[in-house]
């Protein structure tokens, strides 16, 4: 997982991880005050890790051990229609459900559509791939019942 999913998920708990003074692990705060957005965006994780790598004298290879890199599928459905997911009977539990599942082990789960494609794109994120697996063909089975192409 990205520093970004490691600062929603610390705020999400109101928590700040505990950490050696020294430590190259950056801490939510300074990730998350460049921009209070939550889009993700690349290039200011890329400029505040830079930042992060200096202030702390680290190299990037002492960063990327502060977290754990987790199995992710993306799968996309092609669809006939870009109906609105909670018009789809059934998708935004399965979607809600998968999340609960993942969410225990710091995972997540993003459903979307494509805005150039008619496909609906699921990224699912998680610690056991096979739970991921069972999760994908739920939600993907789902949609393909209702607008599928």
């Amino acid at each position: 997982m990205g520093c970004w999913s490691l600062v929603l998920g610390y705020s999400k708990h109101h928590i700040l991880p505990p950490r050696p003074s020294r430590s190259p692990c950056p801490s939510p705060r300074i990730l998350s005050s460049a921009t209070n957005s939550s889009t993700g965006d690349g290039l200011v994780a890329a400029l505040q890790i830079l930042r992060i790598m200096k202030e702390r004298d680290a190299r990037l290879s002492e960063l990327r051990n502060c977290w754990t890199r987790f199995p992710q599928l993306v799968t996309n459905v092609r669809v006939r229609e870009k109906k609105p997911f909670d018009q789809l009977d059934g998708v935004l539990g399965l979607v809600a459900g998968a999340e609960g599942a993942v969410a225990k082990s710091g995972g997540r789960v993003l459903l979307r559509y494509s805005g150039t494609e008619p496909k609906a794109r699921l990224l699912i994120e998680g610690r056991d791939r096979a739970e991921l697996e069972a999760w994908t063909k739920k939600i993907c089975d789902a949609i393909r019942a209702q607008v599928g192409a």
